[in-house]
């Protein structure tokens, strides 16, 4: 391993270890704790993931570090407040007056990037494997993926209404709107077909194979 390699590797983990230990702190400033427990999940799932990755040695594009650190945050942030009470996407807020809100959209920005951050994960590691960037295998398989996580979640939370777990109503968010569900799983789709626009548009196609130090 080249000194720049190993300095770069180092650097990747110590911030995927400060991010991931500022989630954690944050729970001192939530709404509900099983409801910040239940949201931020996902995200000390993905950051535990990544920062095993980067002890492996595995470098990935800057740009997905970015989305996935965002995405984290994104998850976090709904984890502190709740989905409902999350600032300025309320109907009275600004946002929400001039688009003409009638209730908190925070959720579909969580339920976007649950679309669009598994597409481009799922496009790198294809382009890990070799997978030819030609044809629509590779984008119809992305967008499985990134819709089946988006099924996951939703039986997740209907589980937890089911089994009436602690905070499920805020962890659902469904805000009294009967088609929640299909509109979370639409936002999705929204996500995964941006990411697909993106990819192509700024051709990360050419980026370089995830590689692993040695």
């Amino acid at each position: 391993m080249t000194d720049n390699g190993k300095i770069m590797k180092d650097q990747v983990f110590l911030l995927y270890l400060g991010v991931t230990l500022v989630c954690a702190f944050s729970v001192m400033a939530s709404y509900d704790t099983s409801v910040w427990i239940m949201e931020s999940a996902p995200a000390f799932i993905g950051l535990f993931f990544l920062l095993s990755l980067t002890a492996k040695g595995v470098r990935l594009p800057a740009f997905l570090h970015a989305v996935f650190i965002f995405h984290a945050f994104v998850l976090v942030i709904g984890g502190i407040f709740s989905y409902p009470r999350v600032p300025f996407f309320n109907p009275d807020d600004f946002l929400g007056q001039t688009l003409g809100w009638t209730r908190n959209n925070y959720d579909k920005l969580g339920h976007f990037m649950q679309g669009f951050t598994p597409y481009l994960a799922c496009r790198q590691l294809l382009v890990a494997k070799g997978v030819t960037h030609k044809g629509a295998f590779p984008m119809f398989l992305a967008v499985s993926v990134s819709m089946a996580v988006s099924a996951v979640y939703e039986l997740i939370e209907y589980a937890t209404l089911i089994y009436s777990v602690e905070g499920a109503e805020d962890f659902v968010g469904a805000q009294g709107d009967p088609f929640d569900t299909q509109k979370d799983i639409l936002w999705a789709f929204i996500g995964a077909l941006t990411a697909m626009v993106l990819w192509f548009r700024y051709k990360w196609r050419n980026i370089p194979r995830i590689s692993v130090e040695s």
